[in-house]
């Protein structure tokens, strides 16, 4: 099983990780570069900002997790122009109301434990956090679970193609339901390993 000072060398070569995967999807430099950029910026310094700035997101932030999914994986120019013709004020208002469930839900379940959590409120909270994000153009639910993997990464794992894969969800669909069994999968993977 992965003992805790494994899981660190992991973290700890994680950039180099990245690049070599970059290079393996025959990424350029200049986009290798950038992904990396937009890779730190998202997990270490976007919730923080997100927190300071009054527990919402912006447009512009929105705008940057999109184009971090997209170079990722399949690059979609007209869907991150589709994000960036939101409302900036929606952006706000609709994000402050993600922190506000995700902020109630810690406040009744204040220590979260995989192996104790309720499935079905779990569920309800994944449910209306990914439904207001996606009430947004240009927003489905792997743009939703990028933010929210973020702002919350014990409840949400991000959904990519390489995600789904690893546990055997085939074939990819995007869809509530798909991202429920894999977020399952997910949670599965983790308690097993942790024993």
């Amino acid at each position: 099983f992965l003992m805790m000072t494994h899981f660190s060398d992991y973290i700890n070569s994680y950039d180099d990780i990245l690049k070599d995967y970059m290079i393996k999807k025959k990424k350029n430099e200049k986009t290798r570069e950038l992904i990396i950029n937009l890779n730190n910026w998202l997990y270490r310094e976007f919730k923080d900002i997100a927190v300071e700035q009054g527990n919402f997101i912006t447009l512009e932030q929105l705008s940057k997790v999109t184009e971090w999914k997209h170079l990722r994986g399949v690059y979609r120019g007209k869907n991150k122009a589709l994000v960036e013709s939101n409302n900036a004020q929606t952006v706000v208002d609709l994000s402050k109301n993600v922190f506000e469930d995700l902020e109630e839900y810690s406040n009744r379940c204040p220590n979260y434990n995989y192996d104790i959590e309720d499935e079905e409120e779990i569920n309800e909270i994944i449910t209306k956090t990914t439904k207001l994000l996606s009430q947004l153009k240009g927003i489905g639910i792997a743009t939703s679970s990028a933010v929210l993997s973020v702002i919350a990464p014990h409840i949400f794992p991000f959904m990519s193609d390489e995600g789904m894969k690893s546990v055997n969800l085939i074939p990819l669909k995007y869809t509530l339901k798909q991202y429920l069994i894999y977020r399952k999968k997910i949670k599965d993977l983790i308690t097993s390993h942790s024993d």
